[in-house]
């Protein structure tokens, strides 16, 4: 890792960009590479800068795939930034040391042991030992990548035909994971929103600096404007020895998981995913078709102190359809445009959440009892979804009055 991680710095720095050589790259147990500093970092200090040219996105590539002649103007436009950023790496790393880029994809995760912690490439057992929170993310992840590898493997084909589908994979892992937000406006001039499908961008060496629940100033600061990218120390600073963090926005320990690969203690952003229950327990037919209609169905959360508003729709339409008169309806139509509160309900959505609740307590608790077979990520899944559970339970009567 030393060489490539020298060889990026040179390449970063000799193309007017700039690396602080307060900052490391250190192996850290427990959750792999990262950016440390080994010097007291102050508050707004630069820490790094790259130059707009230094950057893979969706307008910088387009000279490389379509005048190099990987697609024509036609099909590049037909891609989505993930799809055709993905698409790039695979052509890169097929490269090898001709690459433009190969000093950026020494430090890419490894294709073979690079993302084993990411539930896509768990076997079905592993997947289906996921929370449903986690199983519903999984389930998102892997329809996004079937229908981008669908768009594009014909193409990846000629680059990695041995195994088209595991090159495409790991690629498009790396952009799923790596990629960051920004204004390509800045870059086109463009403000047709057609013109630029995606804001996103890999930004070499950025990507290495990991995630932080923190938001707010306390951490890293990433600023973006028509001169380059840059990343600026928050405003408490840095001593020695500190990792430094950016955060990536707030993101559940599912999200982290299925899409990064790693999960974070006590993470504020974690619910409890209630679907199933409600709707094969509480939700009839009926429920489902009106639900549908009002584009309520599914997705039911909970928080560890309030409920979302597509689970109270849920209890509403149970309550309010229990019989076929039209004023229920209508009834139901006013509290979902806002127009009545809970209180008709707030019984009956009560009874419903605490048998919810004690039964996925239950379940969950005989899970961690066998958490012997469970991989770690897994267990702390299935931790806070506990914790979440036990918390509603214990507050429930002042929660569903908060509604």
């Amino acid at each position: 890792m030393e060489d490539s991680h020298v060889q990026l710095i040179e390449w970063i720095t000799s193309n007017g960009g700039y690396i602080s050589p307060k900052l490391e790259i250190r192996e850290l147990p427990g959750r792999g590479r990262g950016l440390v500093v080994n010097d007291r970092v102050y508050p707004n200090e630069r820490l790094i800068h790259l130059k707009l040219r230094q950057l893979l996105n969706y307008s910088s590539i387009h000279s490389s795939m379509v005048e190099g002649g990987h697609l024509t103007e036609a099909e590049y436009r037909s891609m989505s930034a993930h799809q055709v950023l993905a698409l790039f790496l695979v052509i890169q790393h097929s490269l090898g040391s001709k690459s433009d880029w190969k000093a950026f994809m020494g430090l890419l995760p490894d294709r073979k042991e690079g993302f084993l912690d990411v539930p896509l490439q768990w076997s079905k057992d592993e997947q289906e030992s996921l929370t449903p929170e986690g199983i519903a993310v999984l389930k998102k992840t892997l329809d996004t990548f079937e229908t981008d590898y669908d768009k594009v493997k014909k193409y990846v084909q000629k680059y990695d035909p041995e195994d088209p589908r595991d090159a495409y994979l790991w690629a498009w892992l790396c952009v799923n994971s790596r990629c960051l937000y920004f204004d390509l406006t800045l870059t086109t001039g463009r403000k047709d929103a057609q013109e630029v499908p995606d804001n996103i961008t890999l930004a070499p060496y950025v990507d290495l600096i990991n995630h932080s629940v923190e938001s707010g100033p306390t951490h890293c600061q990433l600023k973006t404007s028509s001169m380059g990218f840059e990343i600026l120390c928050g405003q408490r600073g840095y001593t020695a020895d500190e990792e430094i963090f950016l955060c990536y926005g707030p993101r559940s320990n599912s999200v982290l998981l299925c899409e990064y690969g790693f999960t974070v203690p006590q993470n504020p952003w974690d619910d409890v995913d209630i679907s199933e229950a409600l709707e094969t327990t509480f939700l009839t037919k009926q429920h489902e078709t009106v639900l549908k209609e009002l584009g309520y169905f599914g997705e039911y959360t909970l928080l560890p102190d309030s409920i979302s508003f597509r689970t109270q729709v849920a209890f509403a339409a149970i309550h309010f359809l229990q019989s076929s008169e039209p004023a229920n309806a209508r009834l139901l139509k006013l509290f979902v445009d806002g127009k009545l509160g809970t209180q008709r309900f707030q019984n009956t959505m009560k009874a419903g959440l605490r048998d919810i609740l004690t039964s996925s307590a239950q379940e969950t608790e005989a899970v961690l009892a066998s958490s012997a077979k469970l991989r770690s990520h897994v267990e702390i899944l299935h931790q806070s979804r506990l914790e979440i559970l036990k918390a509603l339970l214990a507050d429930l009567a002042s929660i569903v009055r908060a509604t």
